[in-house]
This record gives C-alpha cells, structure tokens and sequence, in this order.
C-alpha cells in the first residue's frame, strides 16, 4: 500500500515539475520529509499529513526567515521530542 502511494505521489510530483532531475532530491530535501514525519508523528498517517502541512505553510509564513529554516527544524524538532515523543498526534 505504501508503494501504491509513493508511486502515485512520485507521478504527480513528476506532473507537476514537468522535468525530473536527480538534483531535485538532494540531501536536504530528504532532511525536509523526515522531519515532517517526525514532526506530525510516527506511526500516524494523520500526524504525517500534519507535519507536512504544518512544515509547508510556516516557511511561506515566514518567508524573510528562509536562511534560517533548518535552524528552526533543529529548534522544532528538539521541542517536540522533549516535550511529546510521540509526535504532535502519534499515539501513546
């Protein structure tokens, strides 16, 4: 089932750039999509979805702060590991 959404996600992703290169999925970009699950909570499909949406908006949000993203990451993620393990919505 996993696969079946990570394929799909991959087509539309490709859909949407229109052109694929391997430079689109660096390092950081993989940075990016584990702390979104981190984030939102392991486990949890819902708290996954959370943790992208969540790391999708703040940078638009806070588009003057764009070189110091990944500082905040650091900062949200030691946050939320500290303060709830389980992620904003992973289960008990």
């Amino acid at each position: 089932i996993g696969a079946f959404f990570a394929g799909i996600a991959g087509g539309l992703y490709g859909h949407h750039k229109s052109f694929l290169s391997p430079t689109g999925f660096d390092f950081m970009k993989s940075i990016d999509i584990v702390v979104m699950v981190i984030l939102g909570g392991m486990g949890n499909m819902l708290g996954a979805l959370v943790g992208s949406v969540v790391l999708t908006v703040l940078p638009e949000l806070f588009r003057g702060l764009a070189d110091y993203r990944y500082i905040f990451y650091g900062l949200a993620l030691l946050i939320v590991i500290r303060l709830r393990p389980q992620g904003l919505l992973g289960t008990n």
